[in-house]
């Protein structure tokens, strides 16, 4: 299967409505077709960077967290950027996303789950941390 070319972290104009560029990632990568709608989320400014989180709760209780910012540069912001976790029910870490386009980081999310949903039993993947019974 090839995906379509995902959005990257650009430059936009000050007057550039954010919410609507983060939504445009959002629907460009795979995380609504795998995870459903983000929780609420609305924008905050702290100093030159205005941030949100988009959160998931999965029908298997995981939590997917994904920190998104805008860097202001000049009179642009530039972004979004996305790092992000995603916890099982019982606070232990499946997987992290470092920073870098915002897309990217939500389609790696939405693989992670999709694949972690089609895991089949008697399968012998590496366990994640917390799972064996020495960690």
């Amino acid at each position: 299967m090839t995906l379509p070319a995902l959005p990257e972290a650009t430059r936009h104009s000050l007057r550039t409505d954010l919410r609507r560029v983060v939504q445009e990632h959002i629907t460009a990568s795979r995380a609504v077709e795998v995870l459903g709608d983000p929780e609420a989320w609305s924008f905050h400014g702290i100093g030159e960077r205005t941030c949100t989180t988009l959160n998931w709760r999965t029908p298997e209780g995981w939590h997917v967290e994904v920190l998104v910012s805008f860097k202001q540069e000049g009179q642009a912001w530039y972004g979004p950027w996305g790092s992000a976790a995603t916890f099982r029910q019982d606070g232990h870490q499946l997987n992290q996303e470092n920073t870098n386009d915002l897309a990217l980081v939500l389609e790696n999310c939405a693989h992670q789950v999709h694949g972690t949903r089609a895991r089949r039993d008697g399968e012998t993947w590496r366990g994640w941390y917390g799972e064996a019974d020495n960690e």
